[in-house]
């Protein structure tokens, strides 16, 4: 797999674990990476999820070496209807999960 491929997988794999099992106050149900369905799709059960969407990479090189900027969005689905401290809270769950690997 090449980097970004792994970069991508271990994204994943954190944002699965933020669930109340783990001491995030939000259950994440789904990550979608490789097969994003249509947000029309999921079903009730399958929110909160999250899609791991892989963008346009671009390069630049200079003093030959090259810069790679890689894209890698995140698109955070819930309930319609919430109140925003809910998406806020599921949000800052997110956050802790990728950078601290942890719920607090």
């Amino acid at each position: 797999m090449s980097t970004k491929g792994d970069i991508l997988q271990a994204i994943k794999a954190r944002l699965e674990s933020i669930t109340q099992a783990n001491g995030y106050s939000t259950d994440v149900k789904k990550v979608f990476a490789d097969k994003i369905p249509m947000g029309i799709q999921l079903a009730a059960h399958e929110v909160p999820c999250i899609f791991v969407l892989d963008g346009p990479d671009s390069f630049t090189g200079k003093h030959d070496c090259i810069a790679g900027d890689w894209d890698i969005r995140l698109q955070l689905w819930h309930k319609s209807g919430l109140a925003d401290s809910v998406m806020i809270d599921f949000a800052r769950n997110v956050y802790k999960g990728i950078f601290a690997n942890h719920p607090t």
